[in-house]
């Protein structure tokens, strides 16, 4: 009798039954695989629909078909000096402003644009308010009257900008309505206002640089007037119009005197070479003498003492010190009244003015909103917001794990 393995001895089904057990996980394995591969596509899907579709649909949208036409007018201008040469077009253009335009001038009137003292001195000619919130604007972009005035400042500043060149010295103004009218004539009146404004910037400071030349002017004036005064004083307490020409006239009448003195002395001793002492001619001679004499010495007398019983001389002294001192103070009130001119003449030549050598126009087409522009933005800061947002969850899984 033959004895067989005892593996031979196996039944069908038990030697069948390690293969039946090692094909099973494989068929679990492919369907977990199955289940997997059709989830992650289920998220994709629904992170680009969220993420990227539904924003861009929104724009869309909104943009082509609920946002309002804005219209967009200005102008352009520059700040001149008086004495600054005038430039054309091609000027502005090419070689831009002068050296002497004040940039400080410009910024004032940029911040003066975006202030509460526009929207005030504007008020008598437009309302601001109303043209904002026109009811056919759609809701984003029309001012809610009810809101207070420092939000309508926001409002307004996103509306009217100021872009200022500092290298050309030029200046630009953009206004942005929902009517093409209400752009334009707003526009039109801001750029007026800020002309006034400039031209009292520039008012006030001609009255102040002019205001110290003045004073000097007006305080050589008085000096010549109290001098003028002074010797009219002087003349009126003396007796004497004119000490110097008194003087003067004392002085040749001395020398007159003396004049005839010497002539009478010399035919006095002619005479006595051939008569005697008791002639007639020698004692007229003698006589005519003595008168000159006499007068000689009240001439002396009066060129020495006046009516005041001051000398003379301290009188002409005094005299002359005055005539000097009126003198100088007609010569001051003279130089103060050149340097007043000059300080004028210059003041003007440096006033500033504003000047707007493209005025507003009535626009054709609106600017605003840039519709496609839009939309493509807002599509593709969803793309990278969808990456970015990609990358941050794979980075954080990688980090949990």
């Amino acid at each position: 009798m033959t004895t067989l393995p005892l593996a031979k001895l196996q039944t069908p089904r038990e030697a069948d039954a390690p293969f039946a057990m090692e094909s099973a996980p494989a068929g679990v394995e492919g369907d977990a695989a199955r289940g997997g591969g059709s989830a992650a596509p289920s998220r994709a899907v629904r992170i680009v629909v969220l993420v990227i579709l539904l924003p861009t649909l929104l724009a869309s949208l909104y943009f082509g078909l609920i946002a309002s036409d804005q219209y967009v007018a200005g102008g352009r201008f520059a700040i001149r000096a008086q004495g600054s040469p005038r430039m054309d077009a091609v000027g502005f253009l090419g070689l831009g402003a002068s050296s002497s335009l004040s940039a400080s001038d410009m910024y004032i009137v940029r911040d003066y644009i975006g202030s509460h003292q526009l929207l005030e001195d504007i008020k008598p000619y437009l309302d601001l308010r109303k043209i904002y919130s026109h009811p056919e604007a759609d809701g984003l972009a029309r001012f809610d009257p009810s809101l207070p005035q420092e939000e309508f400042l926001l409002y307004w500043r996103k509306m009217a900008t100021l872009h200022y060149d500092t290298t050309s010295g030029l200046a630009e103004l953009r206004v942005k309505a929902f009517t093409p009218e209400d752009a334009r004539n707003i526009a039109e009146r801001v750029l007026l206002l800020s002309e006034q404004l400039v031209n009292r910037l520039s008012e006030r400071s001609r009255a102040d640089s002019l205001a110290l030349s003045q004073k000097e002017v007006d305080a050589a004036y008085r000096r010549v007037i109290a001098s003028m005064d002074s010797l009219r004083d002087f003349s009126r307490q003396a007796q004497q119009i004119d000490p110097v020409g008194y003087a003067r006239l004392r002085g040749e009448i001395q020398a007159r005197l003396d004049g005839e003195l010497i002539s009478y002395q010399t035919q006095l001793e002619v005479l006595r070479k051939s008569l005697p002492e008791e002639a007639p001619g020698v004692q007229v001679l003698k006589r005519r003498i003595a008168v000159i004499h006499q007068q000689l010495k009240e001439e002396k007398e009066s060129a020495t003492a006046s009516a005041t019983g001051d000398s003379a001389s301290d009188i002409l002294s005094d005299y002359n010190r005055l005539q000097l001192e009126r003198e100088f103070a007609e010569k001051a009130y003279l130089s103060s009244l050149a340097s007043h001119e000059s300080a004028r003449v210059e003041v003007l030549r440096q006033a500033r003015y504003l000047e707007a050598f493209v005025r507003p126009q009535l626009p054709q087409s609106a600017e605003y909103p840039r519709r496609l522009r839009s939309i493509a933005i807002v599509f593709v800061c969803s793309c990278l917001a969808s990456a970015l947002g990609g990358v941050f969850i794979s980075a954080a899984k990688e980090h949990l794990q």
